[in-house]
């Protein structure tokens, strides 16, 4: 048995906590009904996109807020490996809880347009934010299926649009991060229902929100991050949970296996640390979001349960502001904090 801290919490959010726990055997801490929607699939397996209704899901719950520190006993050592093949690893995780982004603490809520209505990939710059809808039934081009997206640039002074794309050819549209030397915006397009290119990477112009070119890389992937103190990218292998290093002219410099859990959503990195996002939807864990951390060497550092609303699609942060995007019948942007003093050093 070890102890570690975790969780800051009100005594009025402990209680209501404690009436939660009562009522659900597996907690989610912004849990709501969702009308679950088969959509799309990222990574390694089909997977099923869950969408809410704006009143389905509270403004505030006990994830959102923090004052005394408690603590809480984990039967396993969520900083070893070995401990993710314990069957219920998933049910005594140290969780990572959210809240708002606005002046107002509340999150930040990207509406569908039309049928642009599957939050994917998402980045920042460190002024603006870059999100992604996406229209799964696309258009037909003959008897080919094409996928659409539409990319929103957001200011994050006052969480506003500022610029909204026209409609992108860029199949799944799964992953985007932002280099800062080149100054664009690099999409990886990853595959839906078996259909895609995961080889395929798109450069984009963040203030026309135009496609500015594109490329086949070696390795499949379905996701893709950038660190510009390394000037070099870490991308998620498309199928596996292993994760390369790239350089800054997309060559593989390192290449090391991760450790399956649930399914493959996104990844986000810092100069320290590899962070990679997992899903329960279209599992037996459906529910259940999860974000593993890893060491540029490819050492595994532990592992956090999101306080989710949904589906999680995309991580990213400015300086030490960490977010996470859910999809919600179009998208919603928390802030996220992990405690990194749990982590194996």
């Amino acid at each position: 048995m070890i102890k570690k801290k975790i969780i800051k919490m009100s005594l009025a959010s402990a209680v209501l906590v404690l009436l939660l726990a009562g009522c659900q055997t597996q907690p989610n801490l912004l849990n709501a009904e969702e009308d679950t929607q088969k959509a799309q699939s990222t990574g390694e397996e089909e997977i099923l996109e869950t969408s809410q209704s704006e009143s389905a899901v509270p403004e505030e719950t006990a994830s959102e807020s923090a004052a005394s520190e408690t603590e809480a006993e984990y039967p396993y050592d969520f900083t070893d490996p070995a401990s993710l093949q314990e069957p219920d690893i998933l049910d005594h995780l140290p969780v990572a809880p959210v809240s708002g982004v606005t002046e107002e603490g509340k999150y930040f809520n990207l509406k569908a347009v039309d049928d642009y209505r599957v939050m994917q990939g998402g980045c920042t710059d460190g002024k603006y934010v870059y999100l992604i809808l996406n229209d799964p039934n696309g258009r037909m081009d003959g008897d080919e299926w094409v996928p659409l997206s539409l990319l929103f640039k957001v200011d994050m002074d006052g969480w506003e649009i500022v610029k909204t794309s026209e409609p992108l050819e860029v199949d799944h549209a799964n992953s985007i991060t932002y280099n800062a030397k080149l100054g664009q915006l690099i999409l990886a397009h990853g595959e839906s229902h078996g259909k895609g290119a995961p080889n395929d990477i798109s450069f984009l112009d963040p203030d026309s929100l135009e496609i500015l070119d594109r490329r086949s890389l070696e390795q499949k992937i379905y996701a893709i991050s950038y660190c510009e103190a390394r000037d070099q990218y870490v991308v998620g292998i498309q199928g596996t949970p292993d994760l390369a290093v790239l350089d800054a002219e997309f060559d593989e410099t390192d290449y090391f296996e991760g450790h399956k859990v649930l399914g493959n959503q996104n990844i986000d990195c810092d100069e320290k640390y590899i962070y990679v996002g997992n899903s329960g939807v279209g599992t037996k864990r459906a529910g259940t979001e999860v974000v593993k951390v890893y060491g540029w060497d490819g050492a595994y550092k532990g592992i956090f349960r999101l306080g989710s609303v949904s589906e999680q699609e995309a991580l990213f942060h400015v300086g030490e502001d960490y977010y996470v995007t859910f999809y919600t019948a179009g998208g919603r942007v928390y802030r996220v904090e992990y405690d990194f003093s749990l982590l194996k050093e």
